[in-house]
């Protein structure tokens, strides 16, 4: 895009003058001063070419592109005042982030970098290791040691958000395993000795047995005699 055009939005179309410091008039615009005024017109063009019609129509009646390009800021963003509580609001809300208890890991990361890139947006501008510290600050208590791991590597001041994310959905992914694991290995695994030689060694069950015989024998003596006698 032109230099220009940045120049028209701020300081609004340019306006050829006499030496004297007047307006000159349009039959007596130079080839460079008619190029530089149609620069103007042709920003306002490619600004609301980019805008819905329901929108492009609240501003199609602004004269120039400065007009159109304030009337647009009014609009989304509110006069300066505004805009400032507004980053007030949102800085506070940085401040304050925390994860919830209903959300996974991955809903807790999409809510904070929604937030800061908001925050830039605004022009307020986080350094990587104050956006890598607030995210890992928002997260539960069990995630503290190993956020302390990650900061006594000093990787909140190389790494990218993106990358400490990684960094604990790995470690949630491998704890999701590891307590799958374990809970399966409890619940499937038979027990493969019989419950009696759990409790007894082999030298009592053989006792047992011995002492289960002679029972028999006697039993059947006695029924013998019984019988004999009848």
């Amino acid at each position: 895009m032109e230099r220009y055009y940045l120049k028209c939005m701020k300081d609004g179309p340019f306006q050829p003058k006499t030496s004297e410091g007047d307006a000159k008039p349009e039959s007596q615009w130079t080839p460079d001063e008619r190029r530089v005024i149609v620069q103007d017109q042709r920003l306002k063009s490619i600004i609301m070419s980019c805008l819905p019609d329901d929108i492009m129509e609240s501003i199609i009646s602004c004269v120039s592109a400065k007009e159109t390009w304030t009337d647009l800021v009014h609009s989304f963003e509110g006069p300066s005042d505004t805009k400032e509580n507004r980053i007030m609001d949102l800085k506070l809300e940085y401040q304050t982030f925390r994860a919830k208890s209903t959300e996974s890991l991955s809903q807790t990361y999409t809510r904070y970098k929604t937030l800061f890139n908001e925050l830039a947006n605004d022009g307020v501008n986080l350094s990587k290791q104050e956006i890598n510290v607030g995210f890992m600050n928002s997260l539960p208590e069990k995630w503290l040691t190993f956020s302390q791991g990650l900061r006594n590597a000093n990787h909140t001041q190389t790494f990218d958000l993106a990358d400490i994310y990684g960094r604990f959905v790995c470690e949630d992914n491998l704890i999701q395993i590891r307590y799958s694991d374990t809970k399966n290995a409890l619940i499937t695994t038979p027990s493969s000795t019989p419950i009696f030689t759990v409790f007894f060694s082999n030298n009592v069950i053989q006792d047992f047995l011995e002492i289960s015989n002679d029972e028999v024998d006697e039993r059947t003596s006695e029924e013998y005699l019984r019988d004999e006698v009848l």
